[in-house]
């Protein structure tokens, strides 16, 4: 990958410049090597645009600029983004008018996703809706090809923004995504990885707005076709498993106890397995069980919860130390445990534990 970068950074022709700099930007992004990405492409467009007025833009800058700009929204650079955005927009508006696809192009993939990072909901709807319309009217509509996904992305985007503005656009934003899914069925059936994001990136979606009734249906029926298509043990059955329990867990208060039963029921399921592959103090591990002892705790099931947690101190004594801050914390825990167990003696004990360890530091 080191060698690919290099040899693209030297590259001169500028038709090279735009294809392989941008698809191995893209190779780097999904590596997750932002800062990478964002390197290569400042190099090439200093190199390509050196000798280019700042109003005056080639296809290929223009190509290099934009994905540019993209990975300065992703890196969090958003006035550097922006400036990089309203210059191309400048130049498009000139060369192409208002209402050409690459302009409203830029529009969704500069300014909408600006202002969806700036929490602008509304103002990043009214920038992907023209595209939305505009490629739904010369044939998104049609299953298959380029034009069809890129609809779907827009709508997906477009309903995010709908939910986030107010609550009285939820109906709207959920009718949208109801027919992303459906479309997506239809087309591959219901068993398809596309048609499982989908549900996932929705049911994360309602999950994050709290909306939680909502989530608990996509996640369910998300278990539901992982159960047919998996063994227990595999990576996303495990994964469905735990987004369920989470959804259980977020919904506590309005899924009253029957939610909390069976949110246990999914996180002893899933650290069960868990345990079996990776043992007891892997971190992803560890941050279940605080989950499933929580709710325990909750349920005053006290005695559970104080089970769970002497795994705990187990594991943080093995991953930090036995003088760790991480491991005399679990002890005020199981003290306060044997607390509300009425088992003073032992809470005694734990407590004394962590006095003799202050002062002897």
């Amino acid at each position: 990958m080191t060698s690919l970068v290099q040899s693209v950074s030297k590259l001169t022709d500028s038709a090279e410049y735009s294809l392989l700099g941008v698809m191995t930007a893209a190779l780097l992004l999904r590596r997750a090597r932002r800062c990478e990405a964002e390197n290569l492409l400042t190099t090439l467009v200093q190199r390509l645009g050196k000798n280019s007025h700042e109003a005056e833009l080639s296809d290929d800058l223009v190509i290099l600029l934009s994905a540019l700009g993209e990975v300065l929204l992703q890196q969090n650079e958003l006035k550097q983004g922006e400036k990089i955005f309203q210059r191309i927009f400048g130049y498009l508006m000139r060369e192409l008018g208002p209402n050409h696809p690459r302009v409203l192009s830029t529009r969704y993939r500069g300014f909408a996703q600006l202002y969806m990072l700036q929490s602008r909901w509304a103002d990043a709807a009214a920038e992907i809706e023209p595209l939305y319309n505009y490629i739904t009217a010369v044939g998104g509509t049609a299953a298959g090809g380029h034009l069809y996904e890129y609809r779907l992305e827009a709508a997906f985007s477009l309903a995010q923004c709908w939910l986030q503005a107010s609550t009285a656009d939820v109906e709207r934003g959920a009718k949208v995504l109801d027919t992303i899914i459906s479309e997506r069925m239809k087309r591959y059936g219901a068993l398809d990885e596309k048609v499982l994001n989908d549900e996932r990136r929705t049911a994360a979606l309602y999950y994050n707005l709290k909306l939680y009734d909502r989530a608990r249906v996509l996640y369910e029926s998300i278990l539901s076709k992982r159960q047919q298509l998996h063994k227990p043990d595999h990576v996303t059955y495990l994964q469905a498993e735990e987004d369920l329990a989470n959804c259980y867990y977020g919904g506590i208060l309005s899924n009253g106890d029957a939610g909390t039963v069976r949110a246990v029921e999914l996180y002893e399921s899933v650290l069960h397995r868990l345990e079996k592959q990776k043992g007891s103090n892997d971190t992803l591990i560890m941050k279940i069980r605080q989950t499933l002892e929580l709710l325990h705790s909750h349920r005053k099931n006290y005695e559970e919860a104080l089970r769970l947690h002497k795994i705990q101190l187990e594991s943080n004594e093995s991953l930090y130390g036995l003088s760790s801050s991480q491991a005399w914390e679990s002890r005020l825990i199981i003290a306060g445990y044997y607390r509300s167990l009425e088992k003073y003696e032992d809470a005694k004990e734990q407590y004394q534990k962590v006095v003799d360890w202050r002062t002897q530091r």
